[in-house]
């Protein structure tokens, strides 16, 4: 869905169309909730915090100030996301991400890949994440993330520095 679209599927919500609800929650859940899947490490703190946003931008969509409606629920669901990780200032263990029936061969290259996102510090798994699994722009990250720029870019070729060099050790 177009920023366009997706403007006008709010105005639709706004208006009181339920069916919008819907389609905003079909187009952009799925990237969201890997984003607080990522951020939490927590499915359940991540799917709690999914509907808390989704019921917020139910009850108050954004209004037609607010240039990307998608920036403005990811944002929601971030500033949610940090105010629980800080409250209950708890990590869960890798394995709790990984399905526990995945293929032997999917469970070991996933295991790698998440203990080696497991590394990174929570800023740089946030640009990661925001950037690959949500299709942010690093423009649109700084302005969802309140940081510079060029931190952004520092902080994305930083954690794939760092996620290379993990995977490139492990294949040794």
């Amino acid at each position: 869905m177009t920023n366009a679209e997706l403007h006008r599927t709010v105005g639709r919500l706004r208006a009181g169309e339920l069916s919008a609800f819907d389609e905003l929650y079909r187009e952009l859940s799925k990237p969201l909730y890997t984003t607080l899947l990522r951020l939490t490490r927590d499915r359940s703190m991540a799917e709690d915090i999914l509907q808390d946003a989704f019921v917020r931008l139910y009850e108050s969509p954004p209004g037609d100030e607010v240039k990307n409606p998608a920036a403005w629920i990811f944002r929601v669901a971030r500033n949610l996301a940090i105010d629980q990780i800080r409250r209950e200032a708890r990590q869960q263990p890798i394995s709790s991400v990984v399905e526990p029936n995945a293929p032997a061969a999917d469970y070991a290259g996933r295991m790698d890949i998440e203990e080696a996102m497991a590394l990174l510090p929570v800023e740089r798994l946030e640009v990661v994440t925001l950037h690959l699994n949500a299709g942010f722009t690093f423009r649109e990250i700084a302005g969802l993330t309140g940081r510079p720029l060029g931190t952004v870019q520092w902080q994305y070729h930083r954690a794939l520095g760092t996620l290379r060099g993990y995977l490139a050790q492990d294949d040794e």
